[in-house]
């Protein structure tokens, strides 16, 4: 009876998770028939037969890679999940073989392996390749003439891309040139592809234990975007000229590098891109956890703060960002104008002189320190700062306006006494 039992739950477990997989598939073809109309032909260039549970392809030319693909109902727009398991059968190890997907025939992106065990990733779009993933040697493939697990996983902006269930990369999930989905080889090869899968990923989007294992993998199998930082930046910038493409490129790097101050750094400022101010600021408080010694992230996350009110904050992270940098002029002024709100004068004046020390033609540095001498009652050392700024912009009318009433402070000073009397 306890046999019978076991045997039920496995059955229905088995039921359940075929279900599942016919419930968002969209091709699952493990080759027993051509069901799904692969092409089938056979000449002096290449042939392609569906037998005995694969697909055979082969190339016979000298040069030159051949494509076998069918039209799809895939909506790029969607989160999907591509799988094939293929082999190379025979041929030189450093020829190419794997996926091919949005393609409309002319333009396509691929996947693919060599039997040298490296993999890549690129888009040909009017006859111009683009390089996503530039040959890169990876222990996950199994180089000896056994089958290798293919997967392309998109969610959201971003395509994973994996071999032997082992993640390798993440690049842009970007526009598709059409529905076409299948497979490519080099020259003077055969391969074989035992199953193919392509579905839409249900919700959770990814499930929790692959985004474990994605962030807790050996970042030295990203290559990808195992990139530095500022290369990485130029990338985004160049290639992905929109702020949710660079998000994308942005997300994929920080996942495999999650302690990256300069990443978080950047992408702060694509959020502002986007207006997003929020954001910046949470990814620039990322930023100095990550590495506290970043002086750029306080700075920008001071200037935040001043445009959302929060001028305490600003103030600290000025200071923060001061011993740093402490050579910085624009941030000692902004430090200045920040204390002086705070009625904090002497500290003002001490971010204030530190600019004037080092340039004596910054205006607003003499106009703000005129105005703390006049509060802490020094009328004389005002007077001379608002004289430097007519020297150097004569028509100046706050600084005619501020002589103009220190003129005349005697006579409301004698006023007041006279009152007083």
């Amino acid at each position: 009876m306890k046999k019978y039992l076991i045997l039920s739950v496995i059955l229905t477990f088995f039921c359940m998770a075929q279900a599942l997989r016919a419930q968002d598939t969209l091709i699952y073809e493990q080759f027993t028939e051509n069901r799904n109309n692969w092409p089938e032909s056979d000449n002096n260039r290449f042939s392609r037969t569906v037998i005995k549970g694969v697909y055979l392809l082969q190339n016979k030319m000298d040069a030159g890679a051949i494509e076998s693909i069918i039209n799809t109902d895939i909506v790029q727009e969607a989160d999907f999940h591509i799988l094939a398991k293929i082999r190379k059968k025979s041929g030189p190890e450093n020829r190419a073989f794997g996926i091919i997907w949005g393609s409309d025939r002319a333009n396509r992106f691929s996947f693919v392996i060599s039997g040298e065990g490296k993999y890549a990733a690129d888009a040909l779009s009017n006859g111009k390749w683009t390089d996503y993933i530039p040959w890169t040697p990876s222990e996950a493939i199994i180089t000896k003439k056994e089958f290798n697990t293919l997967e392309i996983l998109k969610r959201g902006d971003s395509l994973y891309l994996s071999v032997n269930s082992k993640q390798l990369a993440v690049i842009p999930a970007d526009p598709f040139f059409g529905q076409y989905i299948g497979f490519t080889l080099s020259r003077q090869s055969v391969m074989e592809v035992d199953e193919l899968l392509i579905r839409y990923m249900p919700e959770p989007k990814i499930p929790v234990i692959a985004v474990k294992t994605f962030v807790t993998g050996d970042s030295s199998t990203f290559v990808g975007l195992n990139q530095k930082e500022d290369h990485l930046k130029k990338i985004a910038d160049e290639r992905y000229n929109t702020p949710s493409r660079k998000l994308a490129v942005y997300e994929a790097y920080l996942i495999m590098h999650p302690k990256s101050a300069e990443a978080y750094y950047n992408r702060a400022q694509v959020f502002l891109e986007e207006t997003d101010t929020l954001k910046a600021i949470r990814d620039l408080n990322l930023s100095v956890e990550a590495d506290s010694t970043f002086s750029q992230s306080y700075k920008m996350r001071a200037k935040l703060y001043t445009a959302v009110g929060e001028r305490r904050k600003a103030l600290s992270d000025y200071q923060r960002y001061l011993k740093l940098k402490p050579r910085d002029l624009g941030a000692n002024y902004e430090a200045g104008v920040l204390n002086f709100d705070a009625l904090s004068y002497g500290e003002a004046l001490f971010y204030i002189n530190t600019v004037l020390d080092a340039d004596t033609s910054h205006i607003n540095a003499y106009l703000l320190r005129g105005k703390i001498f006049e509060i802490i009652n020094k009328p004389a050392d005002a007077m001379r700062d608002y004289e430097a700024v007519l020297k150097l912009d004569p028509a100046n009318a706050e600084a005619k306006k501020r002589i103009e009433n220190l003129v005349r402070r005697p006579e409301r000073e004698e006023f007041k006494e006279n009152e007083k009397k």
